[in-house]
């Protein structure tokens, strides 16, 4: 269909390019034998050109042409995009409560089922077992007892005596059994001032009636001179001797210490700083004593007295029990003190 350029421009609302304007064609080749007739006039076409025209400047006043489409910039804010809140599973959050509990706890448990406690630990025993200081009896002798001879000796003696009066004493069907060195650490000997001498080389130092030679590291003693309490011997060559326990482990455990925890009965085993609990003795002398008591096994006659003292002065010490034999055997032996 062809269009004006009026035409064009009211439906579309602008020019419309150059169009050639050629006649409706309203001829209608004919064969010759049919009449030629005029066709009738379109319906788009048969309003007259003055009112075609007319509506159309109507319809130009009444609805202006469409514009065509303008672009604008819109400004979107941007968006906060949030990060991702993970929710944590129970197990992530179980597993760092239970390892850090884990740590916390740990040392203490440690602590508790240790075999061998630490120096510190050893050193805090004492108090907890809290052993007596003092000598076996704090009553002085009376005077009919004390005369010009009187010696240090007599007194300990007698002191020795007087504890024995008032010790307790146990049947020898209730004492205690079972006995463990494990549970003492009977040969292990700690280095409690931290020098590189363990507890039995600063005993055999203290113990030497000579200055001591020690090795080439300052450790060990290779040379001395010791008196076996036992015999009245002397020894040079620390090889020779043992350090031993003046009450041994096992008549303590017996005699009470079945009822200590583990780190008294190691602050028993290593009570170096009490001097009688420890003995410099020939290892021959202490196979032959073993773990005998003083109603089973005695020193030489001239060494009795004072390894009665020393017996009831460890005992008085640590509160342990006697039997019947026992304090009988150690009477008996105190006796000599006066001779």
């Amino acid at each position: 269909m062809n269009l004006t350029p009026e035409e064009y421009r009211i439906l579309f609302g602008e020019s419309s390019p150059e169009v050639e304007s050629r006649p409706v064609d309203t001829h209608v080749d004919a064969p010759a034998d049919t009449p030629v007739t005029n066709p009738e006039p379109s319906s788009t076409f048969d309003i007259p050109p003055q009112v075609r025209y007319a509506k159309t400047e109507e319809f130009d006043k009444e609805t202006p042409p469409p514009r065509p489409p303008s672009t604008a910039l819109v400004l979107v804010p941007p968006i906060e995009v949030l990060p991702e809140q993970r929710q944590l599973r129970p197990a992530q959050v179980l597993i760092p409560l239970v390892v850090f509990a884990a740590l916390i706890i740990s040392p203490f448990l440690l602590d508790r089922f240790s075999d061998e406690p630490e120096t510190e630990v050893l050193s805090e025993a004492v108090v907890v077992v809290e052993p007596s200081t003092a000598e076996p009896s704090t009553t002085a002798p009376s005077e009919e007892n004390v005369g010009p001879a009187s010696t240090a000796t007599d007194l300990a003696g007698q002191r020795a005596l007087d504890a024995l009066r008032s010790a307790t004493v146990v049947p020898l069907d209730q004492v205690a059994s079972g006995f463990d060195p494990d549970a003492y650490l009977a040969d292990s000997w700690p280095d409690s001032d931290g020098d590189c001498q363990s507890d039995r080389e600063e005993v055999l130092i203290d113990r030497s009636t000579d200055a001591v030679d020690l090795d080439v590291d300052g450790c060990r003693v290779v040379l001395g001179r010791w008196i076996d309490p036992f015999t009245g011997l002397t020894h040079t060559d620390p090889s020779e001797l043992r350090v031993i326990r003046t009450v041994p482990l096992e008549i303590a455990h017996q005699a009470g210490a079945v009822n200590w925890t583990r780190a008294q009965m190691r602050a028993f085993a290593v009570d170096a700083a009490f001097e009688p609990s420890l003995m410099v003795v020939a290892a021959a002398t202490d196979d032959e004593r073993a773990e005998q008591g003083p109603d089973e096994w005695r020193p030489e006659p001239p060494l009795q007295c004072a390894y009665a003292v020393d017996w009831v002065s460890v005992k008085t010490r640590w509160n342990l029990t006697y039997t019947a034999q026992e304090v009988e055997a150690l009477q008996d032996m105190l006796t000599t003190c006066s001779s």
